[in-house]
């Protein structure tokens, strides 16, 4: 009896043992899986931070180059005889309806100083010289727009697992 008793005591601890190594096994199975996971995301989360810093950093490009360009603007037009003509009405009033727009915050803009700065325009006539200063904004805001989509493109790319850069 004492014979059969040990007997099943060795079965028990042998499945036991066995049970256990193959639990073992699968939980070093699934940690493996969840480093390798852990790790992709790591990767992944380092490129979106990659992203957005090289996106705001051409934002920043972008308005620097502006305000060069801004300056180029006043210098040449103070030489200009056709700076002090008015634009012609239609288009006076569709700039006044893009500066309007812009004020009231129906164009996104990115934050940063240009996210509080309005932009006035005292009359319905507008001189040559303001137009182009007005486009100087519009183009930088589009520039912006741009370099937005293209992080979202590559956002989108590394969700999606390919490879754009």
């Amino acid at each position: 009896m004492l014979m059969l008793g040990g007997a099943i005591a060795v079965c028990y601890a042998a499945n036991w043992a066995i049970d256990t190594r193959a639990e073992n096994i699968s939980l070093n199975k699934e940690n493996l899986n969840l480093t390798a996971k852990v790790s992709l995301q790591s990767a992944l989360f380092q490129r979106l931070n990659t992203i957005s810093v090289e996106a705001k950093n051409a934002k920043q490009n972008e308005t620097g180059q502006s305000q060069v360009w801004r300056t180029i603007n006043r210098t040449v037009f103070k030489t200009e005889d056709c700076a002090a003509k008015p634009v012609p009405r239609i288009y006076a009033e569709r700039l006044h309806s893009l500066v309007a727009t812009y004020n009231a915050g129906m164009l996104p803009h990115s934050g940063g100083s240009d996210a509080t700065r309005t932009y006035p325009l005292a009359s319905s006539d507008i001189t040559y010289q303001q137009a182009v200063e007005w486009l100087e904004p519009l183009i930088v805001l589009i520039h912006e727009q741009n370099i937005d989509k293209q992080a979202i493109r590559q956002v989108d790319s590394l969700r999606l697992g390919t490879v754009e850069k």
